[in-house]
């Protein structure tokens, strides 16, 4: 399973990270949260998986970061 992290910023989503290690993904969301905070920008960053439940495709969401 695989872990992603993106930033969302008004209707516009970009995935920036992706690794097997969720530990690891917190830890580049958190760091990513402090650069983007310094930079000015605002928005979500978001550590989720991908699944399937009932046949549908969905996030499953670990942590959410305010920006």
């Amino acid at each position: 399973m695989d872990y992603f992290v993106s930033f969302t910023e008004n209707d516009k989503s970009v995935i920036l990270h992706q690794t097997p290690d969720k530990a690891e993904a917190v830890g580049f969301a958190i760091e990513r949260q402090a650069d983007y905070k310094a930079q000015g920008k605002h928005g979500m960053l978001t550590v989720y998986t991908l699944s399937t439940e009932r046949g549908k495709p969905m996030q499953k969401c670990f942590e959410f970061l305010e920006v």
